[in-house]
């Protein structure tokens, strides 16, 4: 079984007014043990800024961002990378909802773009998963430290596709010891 990993940085949180993904990184998991390919987009960010601290989290910068196309043109790429495979993440739920923070934002860039959004139950947010092994240190930092997954490559900053590629071995780890989603 295919399944997609994903993670996405955003320009800020503040999504109803306009808030954007700027990084998005996408990692395949096949058969409950092995990794294969791997992508990542930047967006422009098409007249949103990007508050310096967030800039401190994920190291992108406007000017960086500036030479990438928009999300909308960038989505069939997408599309075409994830399919018709459930997408696995490990995220907050926006505002106490059903939804993650990535789904949501992805939900609007979809929106944006006019096409119809991802179908909510194709979504695994491994977070529900991570906060009934420990209701108070669920962060992806503490599943990682908890499972001996190194994470130094996060260190300095933590984009899309570094994220993504430590919550696919997150989820490998899971499945080795047969948790389920």
């Amino acid at each position: 079984m295919r399944v997609v990993v994903l993670d996405a940085e955003m320009t800020d949180l503040d999504l109803e007014s306009g808030a954007k993904i700027i990084a998005l990184g996408l990692v395949e998991v096949f058969d409950k043990a092995r990794i294969g390919e791997e992508k990542e987009w930047f967006f422009h960010p098409h007249g949103r800024p990007i508050p310096p601290e967030n800039q401190k989290l994920h190291g992108l910068t406007q000017e960086f961002l500036e030479q990438h196309l928009i999300f909308p043109l960038q989505i069939d790429d997408i599309k075409k990378f994830i399919g018709d495979s459930p997408i696995a993440h490990h995220c907050w739920l926006y505002q106490g909802g059903p939804q993650s923070v990535d789904e949501k934002f992805m939900e609007k860039e979809f929106e944006r773009s006019r096409r119809t959004p991802i179908d909510h139950a194709r979504w695994i947010n491994m977070k529900t998963l991570a906060r009934k092994i420990d209701p108070e240190h669920n962060s992806l930092n503490d599943m990682l430290d908890r499972f001996g997954i190194d994470r130094s490559s996060r260190n300095i900053h933590h984009g899309a596709l570094i994220d993504a590629r430590l919550t696919a071995e997150l989820y490998l780890r899971y499945k080795s010891l047969g948790f389920n989603f």
